[in-house]
């Protein structure tokens, strides 16, 4: 799980879900707004493997999606778990 602050610029992320969601291995990754705090996003995904997401953060897509998270979310916070 991710908790990202976001500046304006937070909804360009949401434009990759689907893409990402095709990818080997994910059977999970979905965004949640905040409705008390509207730039705080949650993210949660779900790998079957930890190899598999490794692949993902390398895929072209996640690339251009770690360059706009550098521009517009000023703060994430990680919580992984294991099952």
């Amino acid at each position: 799980m991710s908790g990202l602050i976001s500046g304006t610029g937070a909804k360009s992320k949401i434009r990759i879900v689907n893409t990402v969601r095709a990818e080997d291995g994910c059977e999970g990754y979905d965004y949640y707004f905040s409705a008390e705090k509207p730039d705080t996003v949650l993210l949660v995904e779900k790998w079957a493997s930890a190899k598999q997401q490794e692949v993902h953060l390398q895929t072209a897509h996640m690339v251009v999606l770690m360059k706009i998270k550098g521009k517009y979310i000023s703060g994430t916070s990680v919580e992984k778990t294991v099952l």
